[in-house]
């Protein structure tokens, strides 16, 4: 079952059973995404159920697919953004400008506008993965509240709801964020055969009418083949893996022959799970 943030009114309200999951010591089924909004559609697209085909045949079959055949979680095509109605108009500000996280909103039909949020990343630190991602989206939140185009848009009428995220890979024990260097970046691609990493990520839901707050955390943990040096190369030339947490690219074409499972769901790999 779905758990997580419901528009039942103008401030955000979490129900008990959301309370429950947010406060269980598990983080690894916590829906932040399909939870933000109460979502029309169940958790099935229109034709049926993808197979599974082996890995060295699979590719993404479109950009804006947002699920993978080798994912264990709940897939995220045909959800659909329902909220309350309520609850009024409610417009919605996205504090990122990755583009796999515009994606995910745009496939669940929300209108939203992009403020991006300019913080020192590097000077918020935290030894949990769990809790550096949540402090930098709260941080992001912190940042958007000063910015001129968030303030204009409070008093219009509608429900505004800011949304901040934040995403790390957990490997071997480490926090990966984005690769600095190529050398890095090799590093990170490379340690992946090796053994299984894990996305973390948190997102905070800012309604800027009443000031309340909500999170969420979510966690997939993602299983590679031994990756080549030559795969590696390619990814890191193409630039991409330079704006990922981790470096990491699921979504690649080039690594899907390398890919044998994703515990959870395609879309927390994307950052917006």
């Amino acid at each position: 079952m779905l758990r997580g943030i419901r528009l039942l009114s103008a401030p955000i309200l979490l129900s008990a059973a959301t309370a429950a999951a947010f406060a269980s010591p598990s983080l690894s089924r916590c829906l932040p995404l399909r939870c933000l909004f109460q979502l029309r559609n169940p958790l099935r697209a229109q034709g049926g159920t993808r197979s599974h085909p082996k890995a060295m045949a699979f590719q993404l079959p479109k950009p804006e697919d947002t699920d993978h055949p080798l994912q264990t979680g709940p897939k995220a095509a045909g959800l659909r953004w329902s909220p309350n109605a309520a609850a009024g108009p409610i417009s919605v500000i996205l504090g990122s400008k990755s583009a796999t996280r515009n994606l995910l909103l745009s496939c669940l039909g929300v209108e939203y506008k992009v403020v991006t949020p300019d913080i020192d990343e590097k000077a918020i630190r935290f030894d949990s993965p769990e809790k550096l991602v949540l402090a930098l989206a709260h941080a992001k939140a912190d940042a958007l509240l000063q910015r001129d185009e968030v303030k204009e848009e409070v008093g219009k009428g509608a429900t505004l709801l800011l949304v901040t995220c934040d995403q790390v890979v957990v490997h071997e024990g480490k926090i990966l964020e984005k690769p600095e260097s190529r050398e890095e970046a090799e590093r990170f691609i490379k340690g992946y055969g090796r053994a299984p990493c894990s996305t973390v990520g948190g997102i905070v839901v800012t309604n800027l009418a009443t000031g309340s707050r909500s999170e969420a955390l979510d966690r997939a943990s993602i299983h590679f083949r031994e990756i080549p040096d030559q795969v590696a190369q390619g990814l890191i030339d193409a630039g991409d893996v330079f704006y990922c947490a981790g470096g990491l690219m699921v979504e690649a074409p080039e690594i899907q022959p390398y890919l044998v499972k994703i515990e959870g769901s395609m879309d927390s790999v994307m950052g917006l799970g």
